[in-house]
């Protein structure tokens, strides 16, 4: 019987064995596999800081475009104040102008009447001529 059972044995511990070759063998893949797994994580790490960084380098330009934005819509604001100002100042200019064109059909009649009485009236030419015959009928006279 002793010798039936260290048979045994011997087989058994042969078994036991492989089993155990076996399970070195996959626990070595279990270590390959958290090797792997903490690659993994290292490159989620540094993939994660990487993100944190452009997420503060947008956020960063971001801030400066609305800050941009924000100074040209106080621009845009200033142009619009100063086109209101021009278009007021264009509504003013139009009124006057209007006032003028009438003052000018005013000054035409008034020209154009002065015109007309100064044809009427005797030239300063003829005034002397007429002034100098005068004198001389008169000097014949006396």
């Amino acid at each position: 019987i002793k010798t039936i059972l260290e048979g045994y044995n011997r087989e058994n511990q042969k078994r036991f064995d492989q089993i155990d070759q076996r399970f070195e063998s996959i626990d070595q893949r279990f270590e390959g596999i958290d090797q792997k797994f903490k690659s993994i994580d290292q490159r989620f790490d540094e993939v994660g800081r990487h993100i944190e960084v452009l997420g503060e380098d947008l956020n960063h330009k971001i801030g400066l475009v609305i800050e941009r934005q924000d100074i040209f819509e106080d621009r845009m604001d200033s142009f619009e104040d100063r086109l209101d100002i021009l278009g007021n100042k264009l509504e003013s200019q139009g009124d006057m102008i209007g006032l003028v064109n009438m003052n000018l059909g005013i000054v035409k009649n008034d020209v154009e009447s002065i015109k007309s009485s100064l044809r009427r009236k005797i030239d300063l030419d003829d005034f002397e001529s007429l002034e100098r015959r005068v004198k001389t009928l008169e000097l014949k006279t006396n």
